[in-house]
């Protein structure tokens, strides 16, 4: 029985993570409507999330994971208190209708993250599947994606010089591609590694490569630097002689590498350069758009520091594009300060796990990523990768999977 359950907590934490990038990929490969696919696939997450939720779940408050566990129930107490005003009282502060910002919120957020941070034992059982696991439905959105750009060609598939599905937006195929990325990256330097399989090594570099190229051709900066502050925090708490290996081999892959990478995406017509050069020069639309909601978002904090006020950011009539101030913002410092807390912890508990050699320290790279993401894009309700990867650090920190 309990291996029966580490099953579907393996399962729930994959499919919310990268359920939806895969799907999304595969309808665009076979042609089909997306949308019954992936609503099917979302009312699946949550079914196997309650039975997981209504099997004796428990959940350990104790160390500097019961700190986080605490201070992520109290920021969703608030931000569902505010949900629930706004639904009740200011309907016109949620602009898509309440059942939207509802379902998406408890549906793709909150119940899958907390049915894994209660299945700690069953959870810690399945580690190694959801290592496994997480590689294949990334590995099979990855190959989704470039059988898509080899058939439809890469044209077809830009808007705007950036790589797209018909489902799928830049931003979330950025996220993907910097997750490939970083599973390779750690199937080549993770600890205890076998040192006679080149194979295993070739792998991994080749993941960093093909992973890479979607970052790129996404042009989505938040995935770029999300992907970047992730490498970098896996790269610092390596021992010395490990990180100057690392930074040996990946300079060596990159130099190599970079020329054609460079050439691809510039002859395909991709936008990734000029974005970055609009961004460096301070030319750029969608910067000026995301200061001007982050200047919305704390102007509303500043009216109502302590509880919030609102759900929508005033300035763009939609979210401010960063969580932290979109809390702030909805919840004031009353939700807004148990969010940084169990984020930060996240970051603490994903640090403790790489300084450790942990084998499953994989998952502190993907919850730095996506954290760093959400930093840029998303909201508190679309970000499920943010809040199942750090109820995944949550689970294995109560278990000697770490």
């Amino acid at each position: 029985m309990v291996l029966r359950f580490s099953y579907i907590a393996v399962l729930v934490f994959t499919l919310a993570l990268q359920g939806y990038p895969a799907i999304a990929g595969f309808t665009q490969l076979v042609g089909i409507d997306n949308t019954p696919v992936s609503l099917a696939m979302r009312s699946f997450i949550v079914a196997l999330s309650l039975l997981l939720l209504l099997n004796r779940p428990s959940v350990d408050f104790s160390g500097a994971h019961g700190i986080v566990v605490t201070a992520l129930l109290a920021f969703w107490a608030a931000y569902f208190f505010r949900l629930l005003l706004a639904s009740a009282l200011e309907p016109s502060q949620l602009v898509n209708g309440a059942s939207y910002y509802w379902m998406w919120a408890v549906g793709s957020c909150f119940t899958p993250m907390l049915a894994i941070i209660v299945s700690t034992g069953w959870f810690r059982v399945g580690s190694n599947q959801a290592f496994r696991a997480t590689i294949l439905i990334v590995t099979a959105a990855t190959a989704f994606i470039y059988l898509s750009v080899a058939i439809n060609g890469v044209n077809a598939l830009l808007a705007n010089g950036r790589l797209q599905l018909t489902a799928l937006n830049p931003i979330t195929l950025g996220h993907t591609g910097a997750i490939f990325a970083l599973l390779g990256v750690f199937i080549t330097f993770r600890p205890n590694r076998m040192r006679d399989a080149p194979l295993i090594v070739a792998a991994g570099m080749s993941m960093l490569a093909l992973g890479a190229v979607i970052v790129l051709g996404s042009g989505s900066r938040g995935a770029q630097i999300g992907s970047a502050v992730a490498l970098l925090f896996f790269m610092s708490a390596q021992p010395i002689k490990r990180k100057l290996r690392m930074i040996a081999i990946l300079l060596f892959v990159a130099l190599a590498l970079a020329p054609s990478m460079l050439e691809f995406i510039a002859n395909a017509g991709m936008s990734s350069l000029e974005r970055i050069d609009d961004a460096l020069v301070g030319d750029d639309a969608a910067l000026t758009g995301r200061l001007a909601a982050y200047d919305g978002a704390w102007s509303v904090f500043s009216e109502s520091p302590v509880f919030g006020k609102s759900i929508t950011e005033p300035v763009t009539g939609t979210y401010p594009h960063n969580i932290v101030l979109e809390a702030l913002m909805a919840t004031g410092v009353a939700g807004g300060v148990p969010l940084l807390v169990a984020l930060l912890g996240g970051v603490y508990l994903g640090w403790r796990m790489l300084r450790r050699n942990s084998p499953s320290s994989w998952l502190a790279m993907l919850y730095v990523e996506s954290l760093t993401g959400a930093m840029f894009s998303g909201a508190i309700y679309s970000v499920a990768p943010v809040w199942v990867s750090l109820a995944g650090l949550i689970a294995l920190s109560q278990s000697r999977a770490e």
